[in-house]
C-alpha cells in the first residue's frame, strides 16, 4: 500500500519473503512495484518528461520499472531452482508483463516435462499432446512479440533465440523418451506419427537403458528383498508392518 519503490528496490523484499516461503507476498511485491513504475512513467509523461519521483526518491520511473522486472526474474529463478515448476509457470504467466516474459517459455517447458513424467505412468496420454501444444503456443507468442522488437533494435529482454535449447523439439524428444522408458511403445509410435518424427523401436537399446537406470537408482528389492507388501489402509496395519520389519 505504501509503494516505496522510488526509494526501495523490491528484490530485497523478495529475498525476505522467500526465506519464509511467503510466495503470495512475494508476488504482491512484484505486482505493486510494477504498478508503481507504470504509474510513475505515466505521470512523468504527462509532466513533459519530468520525473515526479526524482524529488523524493533515488529511482526514476524507468529505473523503478527495471527494478520491478529484476524482482520478478529473481522470484521466478528461485522457484525454478527449487524445482517448483508449476508455480514458476504460474508466476511467469501471471507476471508476464511485469517481467515474467523473460522466463515464460523456460518455466512452461519444465512444467510440461514434469507433467508428462507424471501422466505417462497414469496412462493419460492425451495430456502429453496438450502439454506439447502449450509449449508451441508459448514459443509462437514469444516469436510474434519479438518480430516488432527486432525491427526497432530492442534487444533488452531474453528471447526464444537466446535459449540454450529449442523448447518445441526438446519437449517432443522428452515425451518420446519417457514413453519408451515406460514401455509404452504403441503410444510412442502414435506420438511420433502425429508430429512427423522419426522413431525406431530398438528392444535391445531399451533393455540396456533399463539396466543402466537400475544401476543408477536404488531399487526397492535392494533394500527389502522379497515380495512387495500390500497397501496399508489403517494405522493398525502400519504398526504391525513396523513390528514385522523389526522381527518381532
Amino acid at each position: 500500500q505504501l509503494q516505496p519503490w522510488s526509494a526501495l528496490q523490491p528484490d530485497t523484499l523478495i529475498d525476505a519473503a522467500i526465506q519464509y516461503q511467503f510466495w503470495h507476498a512475494a508476488e504482491d511485491v512484484c505486482r505493486s512495484a510494477h504498478k508503481a513504475a507504470v504509474d510513475s512513467i505515466s505521470l512523468a509523461a504527462k509532466s513533459n518528461g519530468k520525473s515526479l519521483n526524482n524529488d523524493i526518491g533515488r529511482f526514476s520511473p524507468l529505473e523503478q520499472q527495471q527494478n520491478a522486472k529484476l524482482a520478478v526474474e529473481r522470484l521466478i529463478d528461485i522457484v525454478l531452482e527449487d524445482r517448483c515448476y508449476r508455480r514458476a509457470d504460474a508466476l511467469a504467466t501471471s507476471l508476464y508483463d511485469a517481467g515474467g516474459r523473460t522466463r515464460y517459455v523456460e518455466a512452461r517447458y519444465y512444467h510440461a516435462c514434469e507433467t508428462i513424467s507424471k501422466v505417462i505412468y497414469r496412462r493419460q496420454f492425451p495430456i502429453i499432446e496438450r502439454q506439447i501444444t502449450r509449449i508451441d503456443k508459448a514459443v509462437a507468442k514469444m516469436e510474434q512479440e519479438e518480430a516488432p522488437e527486432a525491427a526497432t533494435a530492442n534487444h533488452s529482454s531474453v528471447t526464444t533465440q537466446t535459449l540454450s535449447f529449442d523448447p518445441s523439439s526438446e519437449i517432443r524428444k522428452f515425451a518420446l523418451e519417457k514413453l519408451q522408458e515406460a514401455g509404452e511403445i504403441t503410444a510412442a509410435k502414435r506420438l511420433a506419427s502425429i508430429y512427423g518424427m522419426d522413431y525406431m523401436y530398438d528392444e535391445r537399446a531399451l533393455m540396456l537403458a533399463a539396466a543402466l537406470r537400475r544401476r543408477k537408482y536404488l531399487q526397492y528389492e535392494d533394500v527389502l528383498p522379497g515380495p512387495l507388501p500390500s497397501l496399508i489402509s489403517n494405522p493398525k496395519d502400519l504398526s504391525e508392518g513396523f513390528e514385522r520389519l523389526r522381527g518381532k
